[in-house]
This record gives structure tokens, C-alpha cells and sequence, in this order.
């Protein structure tokens, strides 16, 4: 049959101090007040349903409800949820649940200070004052309990500071509080992010969109690895896209160049322009060649109210002049092309046929290649002989420029 001890209550009096029961019993000293304590087979329960137990040797247990809760093994690992724990502290849970979900919580921190961007903190370090390393969860926002996670890190005793973090919006950064993209990694005077490929192996950097083009800035080590042409040192630009694009400038810039699937340049066309008359006019001996009207053009401006053009940038540019003129009397047209004002070495001649009374059209041209200097402002005169007059007729007159580099 077994026994049974049961102590309402226990009080501190005159000459009392230890309290003893059997040779197995419970000794319970220096105690003021007890009050509803049980044992029974060697687990003690604390209140309705609490318990302290030790379910082997060197083990502490403590249950709730009648179940294990907490135990510390005899190497003084701690496991919450497990009677098995693998490390200082051990926790486990069993949920069928996902991120962001309540039930799924296996340790929760909290700080009730609502002050914007307080955090709740783990520390790690090997020195009760400096912590070597930290991870912060951090409120935001209380309104929306928007959060973010940042990395601490010490590099010395006197340099702590954030390594990287992710931020409400899901965007990385990295030397940056606040990263504007899914990934923003500030930098200073050395590489700020390095793609290294070990020795003797071929690797890439990749971008894939989910219809499955993708761009790869690779480097090869063989033709299979990024392109036919390529061999081993070889660094290639390579996508399954129809075409790519190099666009410069901020914002939504224009593509300076596109590639497309087969190789060829699509942009930049050569900087060109193309001019013409529109309607007749008189050209006086020496004056500018007076094309009014921009067909077309990319790169090249041409003045219509000026009769010239800027130079954008120091190169070659071939001038093809073609031109029909009304005239009866002058033999031929000298062209010269001038910059700043001042004739440059490379002029040329067109000339007339002999003038005919039955047809008083004459036309001419001539195409030549000349090197300018940028931010010059050039313009092409017309020089001829005899006594004029001389006459462009409309939308038979015309100039192109184009910039061969």
C-alpha cells in the first residue's frame, strides 16, 4: 500500500528550522511558508497540474498540465519542446504552419517600447561589455509593425557598427541603412562587390527574367562555356534576349547601342544629318550654302537659321554636297568648307558644264572627307565664277554630314 504525506502548512516558529519525514522522505529547512505541496512518485507538483521532476540522473524536468515542458540535461543543455536537447538551448516546436504565422513562433522578442527604429537585440560575443556581433530585429513602424533586420559587427574594440540589412520592403543592403533596390551595396576605394572563378573552372554572373531570357556576364574556358568564339580567358557578354541594349544617361535614358540576335550594331547609327532646299534662292558669290530643312538627323544638329552646325566631337566627317542650280552664265562653283570662320585645308571644286541657253539647269556634286575639332561651327560657302545670278532650285538641293569617328 503506499504512503502518503500531506503538509497544509508549514510556519516558521520558535525552535523550528528542519522538518523531516522517514529515512526517504522529504527534508525541507529554513522555510517560512509552504503551502500546497505534494510528492508522488518522485516528481514534485507545485499548484494544479506544475510540476519539478528528475526523469534520470542529473536531470531537472518541469511540466505543465501534466506534460513536460522544459528539461536540462546532465551536461546542462536546455531544450524547450525536446527531452533531447542538442545545444545550450534547444527548442523545438511541431506546427503545421508557415512563416508569419503565430503558432509557427519558436521564440518571440519583444520591445514594448514604442519608440521608431528601438530594437529588440541578440548579442554574441566572448566579452561581457563588447559584443562581437549582433542581430537586430527592428520596429519601423508601430502603426503597421512594419520591421527590419540588421547585422552588427565589431572589426575592433573601438569600431562597431551595421554590416548589412533587410529592410521593411524586402530591399538588402550592405554599408547602407537604407537600400532604394532589392540589392544596394555601397562601397569605397576598393571593389565593392568581386565574382571570383577558382582556378581552372568557368562561372557567371546571371540575371534571368520569368519568361527565361537571360543575360550572362561570364568568363569562359572553353567555346561551350559562353559562346562559340570563346576561349579559355575569355570574358563575354551573352543572352537568349532578341536584342540588348546599352542605354546611358539617367533615368529612362535612350539605348546608345543595341545589339540585336544576329550581331548587328542597330544603334548607334553613324551621327548624321541630312538637309535640303526647300524652295528656290538666290546664292550670292561667297555667301553659306542656305539648306533650310532637317530631313533627318541623330547626333548632328544642323543650324537651319545659321547655315552651319557644332561640332559634338573631334573626329572625321565626310560632307556630300549635291546640288542643282539655275544658271546660264557661271562656268563652275567653288564649295569651301570652313570652320570657325577660317577655310580649311580640304576644299573642292564643283563644277558646271559650259552653260547652255536651251537648259539652264546644272546639276553637281561632291563628296569629301575632312577632320574637325569639337565645338567648332562649321558652315560650307559657295564661291563662283562669272556674273550670276546664280540659283538653288527647291528639293533639288541637298547635304548630308555624317561622322565616321
Amino acid at each position: 500500500m503506499a504512503s502518503e504525506i500531506r503538509v497544509n502548512q508549514i510556519q516558521n516558529r520558535s525552535g523550528l528550522s528542519t522538518v523531516t519525514f522517514s529515512d526517504s522522505g522529504v527534508i525541507i529547512s529554513g522555510i517560512t511558508t509552504i503551502s500546497d505541496l505534494r510528492t508522488s512518485g518522485g516528481a514534485l507538483t507545485v499548484g494544479t497540474g506544475a510540476s519539478i521532476s528528475s526523469p534520470a540522473t542529473n536531470v531537472l524536468a518541469l511540466g505543465t498540465n501534466d506534460t513536460e515542458r522544459v528539461r536540462i540535461d546532465s551536461s546542462g543543455n536546455v531544450g524547450v519542446g525536446t527531452n533531447n536537447p542538442f545545444a545550450k538551448t534547444h527548442i523545438e516546436i511541431n506546427a503545421a504552419a508557415g512563416a508569419g504565422s503565430g503558432s509557427a513562433a519558436a521564440l518571440w522578442l519583444r520591445n514594448s517600447n514604442q519608440t521608431v527604429n528601438n530594437s529588440a537585440t541578440i548579442f554574441a560575443g566572448n566579452n561581457s561589455s563588447q559584443a562581437s556581433a549582433a542581430i537586430n530585429f527592428i520596429h519601423e513602424n508601430y502603426t503597421t509593425n512594419a520591421g527590419a533586420i540588421s547585422f552588427d559587427t565589431r572589426t575592433n574594440s573601438s569600431t562597431y557598427a551595421e554590416s548589412f540589412r533587410i529592410s521593411s520592403s524586402g530591399n538588402v543592403g550592405i554599408a547602407t541603412v537604407s537600400p532604394s533596390s532589392r540589392l544596394e551595396v555601397r562601397g569605397g576605394n576598393n571593389n565593392v562587390i568581386t565574382a571570383k572563378v577558382s582556378s581552372g573552372q568557368y562561372g557567371s554572373v546571371a540575371i534571368i527574367s520569368e519568361e527565361g531570357n537571360e543575360l550572362n556576364i561570364g568568363y569562359a574556358r572553353n567555346s561551350s562555356n559562353y559562346g562559340a568564339q570563346t576561349t579559355a580567358g575569355d570574358f563575354s557578354i551573352k543572352t537568349t534576349a532578341p536584342r540588348l541594349h546599352f542605354p546611358i544617361g539617367a533615368g529612362n535614358a535612350n539605348s546608345a547601342m543595341i545589339l540585336d540576335s544576329s550581331g548587328r550594331v542597330q544603334m548607334p547609327y553613324q551621327p548624321f544629318v541630312f538637309v535640303t532646299r526647300s524652295s528656290s534662292a538666290s546664292l550670292s558669290n561667297g555667301a553659306k550654302l542656305p539648306f533650310d530643312t532637317v530631313v533627318d538627323s541623330r547626333g548632328l544638329t544642323w543650324d537651319t537659321s545659321n547655315n552651319n552646325f557644332v561640332v559634338p566631337i573631334t573626329g572625321v566627317y565626310t560632307f556630300s554636297i549635291y546640288i542643282r542650280l539655275v544658271t546660264t552664265t557661271v562656268n563652275y562653283i567653288f564649295a569651301q568648307i570652313r570652320s570657325n570662320g577660317s577655310a580649311l585645308y580640304n576644299s573642292a571644286y564643283l563644277y558646271l558644264q559650259k552653260p547652255n541657253t536651251l537648259d539652264s539647269f546644272q546639276t553637281v556634286g561632291l563628296t569629301v572627307s575632312v577632320k574637325l575639332t569639337q565645338n567648332d561651327t562649321v558652315d560650307v560657302t559657295g564661291t563662283y565664277t562669272g556674273s550670276g545670278p546664280l540659283t538653288l532650285d527647291q528639293n533639288q538641293s541637298l547635304m548630308s554630314i555624317v561622322f565616321n569617328g
